[in-house]
């Protein structure tokens, strides 16, 4: 089977696509064969090599075809398109809109991720000094991802220097097929990299919490009367979040833990939290 989009859909581009009859072909079609080919027709194949056709690495662990979590990797897909692939190819491919990816700018901070197909911040970039990054995105058994084997964020490590392109290390920076693309922890597992710690704090509903610090400066909370309180790691996250900005304007250093919270100040911090914007001047 030849499909051939630079002479139908995209004139100016030259991509083709070739696969063979016995991907596409209904069970008992095609005389018996020695390749083992599981149930067909193998549409997961379709839709890898279409990826690649738009420029989609595969993605791996060691090897590349055993990353379970994305088509371009998983060589188990099961025979239809349900399994997706990860946020840094659907932002290349223009599915993300660059207003739905953060990029950590050091300290510490909480992000609110969303899965595919959902409104707000689809990827997380962590930034290391050299030519490397870190993207994360979330994954839930929904759509075209109903086919992963678990839910939860998952973290690529990505290198796009010269010396890191998988087969023409001549290029100048890895692009495309070439860019490697790395499985860096297991999936919704937190881990330390290049100085930051990524902890997923919790799921709710499809969104997931996940909380970034810098390890140096892991004693840098953000206020003064909260340390060893109950709730202290809920209260830092919630600061971390714009829900609350502490209770002595301007400084801002203290939440006042014990202090009653009147119902102003919890309108505004409901209204915070569920996105709603207002003048905040009963706000704390």
């Amino acid at each position: 089977m030849r499909i051939d989009h630079g002479s139908v859909t995209y004139p100016s581009n030259p991509r083709v696509l070739l696969l063979g009859g016995q991907v596409l072909a209904e069970p008992g079609t095609l005389p018996p064969t020695d390749l083992v080919l599981g149930e067909l027709p193998r549409l997961s194949t379709v839709v890898h090599e279409m990826g690649h056709g738009i420029g989609f690495p595969h993605s791996f662990r060691i090897g590349a075809y055993d990353n379970p979590m994305d088509v371009m990797s998983n060589s188990d897909a099961v025979a239809g398109p349900e399994l997706g692939t990860i946020a840094v190819n659907r932002y290349a491919a223009g599915w993300i809109d660059p207003e739905q990816v953060r990029i950590h700018g050091g300290g510490r901070a909480v992000y609110r991720l969303h899965p595919i197909g959902e409104e707000g911040t689809q990827m997380l970039v962590l930034r290391s000094e050299g030519s490397s990054f870190m993207t994360l995105g979330v994954r839930v058994k929904k759509g075209n991802d109903t086919g992963i084997p678990v839910e939860g964020v998952e973290s690529y490590l990505i290198d796009q220097q010269p010396d890191e392109c998988l087969h023409y290390p001549a290029y100048r920076a890895c692009f495309a097929t070439e860019r490697p693309t790395r499985l860096h922890a297991d999936v919704g597992a937190g881990y330390t990299w290049e100085g930051m710690t990524v902890n997923i704090v919790r799921r709710s509903g499809d969104t997931f919490l996940v909380e970034v610090s810098n390890a140096v400066a892991e004693s840098d909370d953000r206020f003064v009367d909260d340390d060893g309180n109950t709730h202290e790691e809920d209260i830092e996250i919630i600061a971390a979040l714009g829900i609350t900005l502490g209770c002595n304007p301007p400084d801002n250093d203290r939440y006042c833990p014990s202090r009653p919270v009147t119902r102003a100040e919890m309108s505004v911090f409901l209204g915070r939290a569920l996105g709603e914007s207002g003048d905040g001047t009963a706000a704390v």
